[in-house]
């Protein structure tokens, strides 16, 4: 694996500077127990282009049987339409896992 971050990035230079932002900013992992169970719940930060609109930051959320840094397959949560669920904050998305995940486990 190299060192080195590699970036196929066709745009501008606005675009380059915010896709770099998202980058260092990486995705939070918060470790919770659920009936003495460990489940990891992954937010990851993406950036929505709305039109007529500044960026904006959105989140999606996963979440893990097993440490995501040792095996990083997840399951992504979905809307009615198998669509990532999207969240306006961390916060958000962690209230809706915990939500979710009691009904699972």
């Amino acid at each position: 694996m190299s060192k080195y971050l590699v970036i196929d990035f066709q745009g501008n230079i606005a675009d380059l500077a915010r896709e770099w932002y998202l980058i260092q900013k990486r995705a939070m992992t918060e470790k919770i127990q659920i009936r003495g169970q460990d489940i990891w719940i992954v937010i990851d930060p993406h950036q929505a282009h709305l039109a007529g609109d500044e960026p904006k930051e959105y989140f999606t959320a996963s979440y893990h049987a097993v440490d995501p840094a040792t095996d990083p397959a997840g399951n992504m949560f979905l809307d009615e339409d198998n669509k990532p669920v999207v969240f306006s904050s961390p916060i958000e998305a962690l209230e809706y896992a915990n939500e979710k995940l009691l009904a699972l486990y």
